[in-house]
């Protein structure tokens, strides 16, 4: 339960299932940072995502929503290779993430880390996005809470 100035809320993960329709049970979202070898995310942001991150993203292991959001207006035609479209879903699910569902504090800027979770499209579908997305959001509110940080990230739209 959290204390707000105009009550109390909490969150279920029932309520993160019905209201966003996230799947809620499945595999963990955790992992590990494999590298932070800048030439290696160059190479998997170019072959999962079919572009190279700016100097200053690869220096902080991010992509920029804006540089992930510029890749959705490059036109796609019928005559593309299949392997396009299915960089193009990731681009999407990357900015669903980091942008809603996990994001960071300053809602701008998503952790290379969370490719690992796309680049298997078939294994996509098996994690619990919903309880990683409660997560993330029970972890600011706690650290705000604690007077850790003055500004909350996480899913808060769904408080």
């Amino acid at each position: 339960m959290f204390h707000f100035p105009d009550g109390e809320a909490t969150v279920t993960l029932e309520d993160v299932e019905v209201l966003w329709g996230l799947k809620v049970d499945g595999d963990a979202v955790t992992g590990y940072i494999p590298t932070k070898d800048v030439s290696y995310w160059m190479q998997l942001s170019l072959d999962y995502l079919g572009f190279v991150p700016d100097t200053v993203e690869l220096k902080e292991m991010v992509w920029k929503q804006t540089s992930l959001s510029n890749q959705l207006r490059i036109e796609l035609s019928d005559e593309q290779d299949q392997y396009i479209y299915v960089q193009r879903a990731r681009v999407y699910c990357l900015l669903l993430l980091g942008g809603l569902m996990i994001p960071n504090a300053s809602g701008n800027k998503i952790q290379f880390f969370y490719l690992q979770f796309f680049m298997d499209v078939e294994r996509c579908a098996s994690y619990s996005w919903g309880g990683a997305t409660l997560a993330c959001l029970y972890h600011n509110l706690c650290e705000a809470a604690l007077a850790r940080r003055s500004n909350v990230g996480g899913a808060c739209t769904l408080l």
